[in-house]
């Protein structure tokens, strides 16, 4: 039995909605013993708004203030935590009402994303008690509690030893920045490739790239489909090594990088910052130049050590530092 739990405390949880994330969150919050009130941090839109945001200035504005307006009107005072991940879309006149309402309250912020990404962080980081990053440099930065993120559940690997290995390198991930022209250059490899973008926004890069007089992607590259956690492990643990290609303007560890850690997978990753964590060593992980990607492909044949104090990056771990049970 876990001698940790919130003994039935009540938190307002306003999620980011990146895939089945908050999901885990709140489940993991749950499990631990508390009450989970979860919101989404932009609303569901139609087609209709959606349109409307894309063409009409400021109709962005007037979506979240609705938005927001019903939240605060309609809320409960009874929460002893708010915890906010990101908060790039909540309102600073919502954190000011919020606050007021909710004055016995614990203010908490998570910051999954580089500080130098958003553009309310100084601002929004006021209301708060307690504030975490995944990124160590802004950490240290800004002077705030450093926290990497998490794998969930399924992703830990017992049987490490005896999976078998199709692929040389996996990778899974959003197409953005300079992923596509990155994952190029190593599609020489023994590469299990899965590129994700939504349709119509493909259709879009297409289009500027024309426009542009620039080269146009390789639609065989590009799945207009995620895939699930289960089929993501898979993938990963029939791999030798997972492929890391960080945002440019982040330095924190991706998700996939801790994932890779429980699965038992080596890691190539284009995040220099990576030397600096106390999992970190040559024969499992290599870091690759974005402007030079050439993986030595000796790497693959070095044993792998096995990876030590996986649990501190359990999803459960994440949540009882965030809240420091």
């Amino acid at each position: 039995m876990n001698n940790y739990n919130f003994n039935n405390k009540k938190i307002l949880f306003f999620g980011i909605g990146f895939y089945d994330y908050d999901e885990h969150i709140k489940q993991k919050l749950e499990e631990l013993g508390a009450q989970v009130t979860y919101m989404s941090q932009y609303p569901n839109l139609s087609k209709t708004e959606y349109i409307k945001k894309k063409i009409i200035k400021d109709y962005e504005i007037k979506i979240l203030t609705n938005y927001y307006e019903k939240i605060i009107n309609n809320l409960d005072s009874g929460y002893d935590y708010v915890f906010v991940i990101k908060g790039e879309f909540i309102p600073l006149w919502f954190m000011k009402e919020l606050k007021d309402k909710l004055k016995k309250t614990t203010f908490i912020l998570y910051q999954w994303d580089s500080i130098k990404r958003l553009n309310n962080y100084f601002e929004l980081s006021n209301y708060f008690d307690r504030i975490l990053t995944f990124d160590r440099l802004d950490a240290l930065r800004y002077n705030i509690t450093f926290r990497p993120l998490f794998f969930k559940d399924l992703y830990l690997n017992k049987n490490i030893t005896s999976s078998i290995k199709k692929y040389d390198i996996y990778f899974s991930g959003y197409l953005h920045s300079d992923r596509y022209s990155l994952i190029q250059k190593i599609y020489n490899y023994n590469l299990n490739l899965h590129l994700y973008i939504r349709k119509l926004e493909f259709i879009k890069l297409q289009v500027l790239n024309i426009i542009k007089f620039k080269k146009i992607f390789d639609s065989r590259l590009v799945s207009y489909s995620s895939i699930n956690d289960e089929k993501n492990k898979n993938n990963m643990i029939s791999s030798i090594a997972v492929l890391d290609i960080h945002h440019p303007d982040q330095s924190g560890l991706t998700i996939r990088t801790i994932e890779s850690i429980a699965t038992g997978n080596k890691v190539i990753t284009t995040n220099k910052d990576i030397v600096n964590y106390e999992f970190y060593n040559k024969s499992n992980i290599f870091i690759v130049d974005r402007g030079n990607m050439i993986i030595d492909k000796d790497f693959f044949n070095i044993p792998m050590i096995k990876y030590e104090n996986i649990n501190y990056y359990s999803l459960d771990s994440w949540v009882k530092d965030i809240f420091e049970l």
